[in-house]
């Protein structure tokens, strides 16, 4: 199948793969995550404090299975959204990474998280979206350049 060569419609087309493959990524990983390191039962997650104690308890397996998720999203988008581009660019590599930054800045907003987690989740998210700004830019056009 031939790609799209409507320079529009090619970048909606990659956003919207790389922020949806991309969050699809970050739910199994943080599916698996959460069957390895269950929450407490009866915890609801609408009260900040007791998911914030939670969490602590659980250990640092937990967060850096999450880290690991954000790293994974970022990434898969990333690379997917420069790939489908067709162009080395930055820009739509920035875009997906921002937009799990904003998910993560809310996450990390909602509940408290040990402070080398709220340092290394970040890291992690920024990390992906440049490896896989990396990775798609070579599927591109052979090298990244932008």
């Amino acid at each position: 199948m031939k790609p799209p060569t409507n320079p529009t419609f090619r970048t909606l087309l990659a956003l919207v793969t790389g922020i949806g493959v991309g969050g699809v990524v970050v739910a199994i990983v943080e599916l698996v995550n959460g069957q390895l390191f269950p929450l407490p039962p009866g915890l609801t997650l609408d009260d900040p404090e007791a998911l914030g104690l939670a969490v602590a308890e659980a250990g640092p397996g937990m967060l850096v299975g999450v880290a690991l998720a954000w790293l994974l999203g970022s990434f898969s988008g990333a690379w997917l959204a420069t790939a489908i581009s067709g162009s080395p660019r930055r820009i739509l590599a920035g875009v997906v990474t921002v937009f799990f930054l904003l998910g993560a800045l809310v996450n990390l907003a909602a509940f408290p998280h040990p402070t080398w987690f709220v340092v290394a989740g970040p890291l992690a998210l920024a990390a992906g979206g440049h490896l896989g700004w990396m990775l798609g830019a070579r599927t591109a056009h052979g090298g990244p350049n932008g």
